[in-house]
């Protein structure tokens, strides 16, 4: 055992004072925190995620701000060779003050920053303060010295600030463009050395790997220092090494039978190996210095070579293809440190649990804390890494600005190059498509061009030499050649939504790789009436309104249900029908582009919320499932199905994600709503890994004539034989189901639906059943957990059993009152259907939303 030093640092969170500089109003604050949430919290403004509450604190980020705290340090202190003041995230404009003296400007939100602060220390009290210029005053005075192109998500020049641009809103979120101490902060005392950061090269050699650690260290004097090196595999085995510690020490490992990590679904692992190396600086036994770094045994590749079809876009994790499947993730709060290392894991392990394999941290917020990459690496989810620029024109020719940017990329290279999680790293999102809007601002072009395809390139090498990396979101062949292609790349599609494509649009696109398509819905009806009260329950009350960012989003929404469905007389079966369309759009484009070979993955926007409100996510601001969401358990399921109609020809496709062999029964019916069986049939199926296989196809005139089939409902059902081999993400069967017509034009049967409830330990159990076909069985509860299942068919006479864990202190009396469900036959019409045609063609007809249509119609 070693002696640890004396007290190596002071903690500096928990109690400020934030100060208002005019009135000089103090109030007491919360470090990691923001301005926002402390004037919250001393009631100066009221809370800006409830009704029309957020037009009311926009004074906040118009004003400076300072943050103060004391601390005392001992002689004994001051002794310390170093004393270092470590932020981990400030944001965003400050001055950083200690004892009256000023230590440093820092203008960067997405870097940590560290100053040696001994000469500015004193035994007994010492007061640090930091003051925080208004980021919107900040943004119209750099606006005025270079005028950056109009912003359409808000505010114009967002883009001079190293700061997340969706702060300032976005089609999604609200604008609060906080400020604050959002990081940890430690006063830490150094002696004679320590440990800087530390660089792992995997070499994969003679069946096993040999892992190189590169060690940086900073040695203040002559004193022999020894550095003590461990490698702690995930079976407990070790291995040791101790060296004489210098500027840069290598120490390297060869592990014979690697555990090799794998993406979410390719094995049976719930968690991925990791392998430690934990690094101690020592001097006669002390400890000066120690730190941890996990990594996962793989390779990552992106094949991008030319095809049949044109370019590649397909990610491979030890030679083997990887369909990625997933969603973008935005930032979890707008009040960014109000997310905890629960939440994080939670949504997180949500992902892992639906099938995914890969989250898009998308460039419009930031890079995620180190925990988010620390779950990433152990859930087995990859992660496509945006740099922070998103829709917007960056003054790079700026030199201030770009030398503060080539500090950010540096940063975000050798932070995150040894990520096991970290597949990708992309330049931008949707920048480059958007400088056709620029044509008179060709210097704005010029850099885009030139930082993206020439400048971060070669700054990436520097420090990560492995991890692919592509310009932008989406990206073609080269700058402004083939962006959007369905033969290279990645594309984005949005035909259907702001295109006012019908929603079988996506089946007649057959991208590489889709990196963002989606659909709004609203959030659950215990969230809306977290913001909203029951008076304003209608799509077009003004605090429903405020909480829908998207132009003219709750049109569009009933545009779409009005598609499928009939138009309803209540305002909670809207939302139960947004959600029903929303599950629809995004199962059944990732289904189909699962059953072509030229496609490689499907990540919808978007997974989560930054506040209440309706949007494009699978889980809402407070992780309430959303259709989307239960149903992404079915089609990302890594052994899945899908019913592929066209005409009256109709296929089973079977995919296996899994790297090894699966086999299954396929059972395939088609009865009458009524439960009369027209045909049934049972195939075994064999699926080699990483791979797709059509189990069978039909004519549906088997079945019977068009007027048998608009009361039939056709039945696919997968059950995996051998589930030992299959992750703990996959259901043991999976079904699904197709009508012969849409919901508005079938005589859906009035269903006499019973739903019972018991308790087994914590978990309550609901049994479903129907004397007749139930379309979409939706329950819900005020239990706070998700259900097991929901949102599914119910077939005639069949008894359907799902769980949901109960709240702490819940009785089962309580639990017999708490639910209601819904199913599309029970939903009540507005009016006729006629109507519902009239409202659909009034809304295309509109001057923007038939320029749109127009658009994406005959241009995208």
């Amino acid at each position: 055992m070693y002696k640890k030093n004396r007290k190596n640092f002071i903690d500096l969170c928990g109690q400020w004072t934030l100060l208002d500089p005019v009135s000089c109003k103090e109030y007491p604050a919360n470090v990691p925190g923001c301005n926002y949430s402390d004037l919250q919290n001393a009631g100066v403004i009221p809370d800006p995620f409830v009704a029309l509450n957020e037009k009311q604190t926009e004074w906040v980020s118009k004003q400076d701000w300072v943050y103060e705290k004391t601390f005392d340090l001992t002689r004994e202190d001051l002794f310390a060779d170093r004393i270092f003041l470590n932020f981990e995230k400030i944001d965003t404009l400050c001055d950083v003050t200690l004892n009256g003296e000023k230590i440093a400007s820092v203008s960067n939100c997405h870097i940590p920053y560290s100053f040696e602060v001994k000469r500015f220390s004193k035994e007994g009290e010492n007061k640090l303060s930091l003051y925080f210029h208004s980021p919107v005053n900040a943004v119209i005075q750099k606006q005025k010295r270079i005028k950056c192109p109009v912003n359409n998500n808000g505010l114009t020049g967002i883009a001079h600030l190293r700061k997340p641009q969706c702060h300032f809103g976005w089609d999604w979120g609200p604008v609060i463009p906080v400020s604050g101490i959002e990081g940890d902060v430690k006063l830490v005392f150094s002696n004679k050395g320590r440990i800087l950061q530390t660089r792992v090269k995997q070499t994969f050699e003679d069946g096993g790997v040999r892992l190189r650690a590169e060690i940086q260290n900073e040695i203040y004097g002559d004193d022999t220092l020894e550095l003590y090196v461990k490698l702690v595999c995930p079976s407990g085995e070790t291995y040791e090494s101790a060296t004489i510690a210098k500027d840069k020490n290598v120490v390297e490992f060869f592990i014979e039978k690697p555990l090799l990590w794998y993406a979410n679904g390719m094995t049976n692992c719930h968690e991925q190996p990791l392998y430690t190396i934990e690094k101690t600086l020592l001097s006669d036994d002390c400890v000066l210095s120690s730190s941890k770094k996990q990594v996962g045994l793989r390779t990552i590749a992106l094949d991008r070579s030319h095809d049949k079809y044109g370019s590649n876009f397909c990610f491979y994790v030890n030679g083997k293809r990887v369909f990625a499947k997933g969603a973008n993730w935005i930032p979890t709060d707008s009040y960014p440190a109000r997310t905890t290392e629960k939440d994080i894991e939670e949504y997180v392990r949500i992902a892992r649990d639906s099938g995914f394999n890969m989250l898009r941290v998308w460039g419009g917020g930031g890079y995620e804390s180190e925990y988010f990459y620390d779950i990433c690496d152990r859930y087995g989810i990859l992660v496509w890494q945006d740099f922070a620029f998103a829709c917007q024109a960056y003054p790079f020719f700026d030199d201030e600005f770009l030398q503060n940017v080539k500090e950010e990329v540096n940063h975000v290279a050798n932070r995150l190059a040894d990520r096991a999680c970290l597949a990708l790293l992309c330049g931008n999102n949707e920048i480059e498509a958007m400088t056709a809007g620029w044509a008179l601002r060709r210097k704005f072009v010029k850099w885009t061009k030139t930082f993206f395809y020439d400048i971060l390139p070669v700054e990436l090498k520097k420090y990560d030499d492995v991890t692919p990396y592509i310009e932008g979101s989406p990206v073609g062949t080269k700058f402004l050649k083939n962006v959007g292609s369905d033969n290279v790349g990645d594309v984005h599609l949005w035909a259907v939504w702001h295109g006012f494509q019908p929603l079988a649009y996506y089946k007649t696109r057959n991208p590489r790789f889709c990196s963002e398509f989606g659909f709004e819905s609203m959030p659950d009806l215990k969230t809306i009436a977290k913001f909203a009260s029951e008076a304003d329950f209608d799509l077009s009350s003004e605090v429903v309104s405020s909480h829908q960012k998207c132009r003219g989003g709750n049109e569009k929404m009933k545009f779409y249900i009005a598609e499928r469905y009939r138009l309803p007389k209540r305002f909670e079966d809207y939302v139960y029908l947004s959600q029903l369309c929303q599950a629809l759009c995004v199962g059944e484009a990732t289904e189909h582009w699962r059953a072509t070979e030229r496609c490689n993955g499907s990540l919808y926007w978007q997974f989560n919320d930054c506040w209440p409100t309706c949007s494009w996510s699978g889980l809402d601001y407070y992780k309430n499932y959303k259709a989307v969401q239960y149903e992404a358990k079915k089609f990302f399921a890594p052994f899945s199905l899908a019913i592929e109609k066209k005409k009256s020809d109709v296929k089973v496709v079977v995919f296996n994600d899994n790297i090894a062999m699966q086999k299954g029964v396929l059972d395939v019916k088609v009865e009458t709503f009524d439960g009369k069986e027209l045909f049934s049939e049972q195939i075994p199926v064999e699926v080699e890994g990483c791979s797709t296989c059509i189990a069978k196809q039909y004519d549906v005139r088997k079945f019977g004539g068009k007027k048998t089939l608009r009361n039939a409902v056709f039945v696919a059902t997968l059950t995996c034989e051998n589930p030992q081999n299959v992750a703990e993400c996959q259901p043991e069967t999976i079904r699904k189901t197709m009508l012969f017509g849409k919901e508005k034009n079938l005589k859906l049967p009035k269903a006499n639906v019973t739903v019972d409830v018991h308790r087994e330990g914590n978990k309550a159990i609901y049994t479903i059943k129907s004397d007749v076909f139930v379309r979409k069985f939706a329950l819900f509860t005020k239990q706070n957990s998700p259900l097991s299942d929901n949102y599914f068919d119910v077939l005639p006479n069949e008894t359907v059993r799902i769980s949901q864990t109960m709240d702490e202190g819940c009785a089962l009396e309580v639990l017999k009152n708490d639910f209601e469900f819904k199913h599309v036959a029970a939903i009540a019409p507005k009016s006729s259907k006629f109507a519902d045609s009239f409202f659909r063609f009034k809304t295309l007809l509109s001057t923007w939303n038939l320029l749109n249509y127009v658009w994406y119609k005959f241009f995208m």
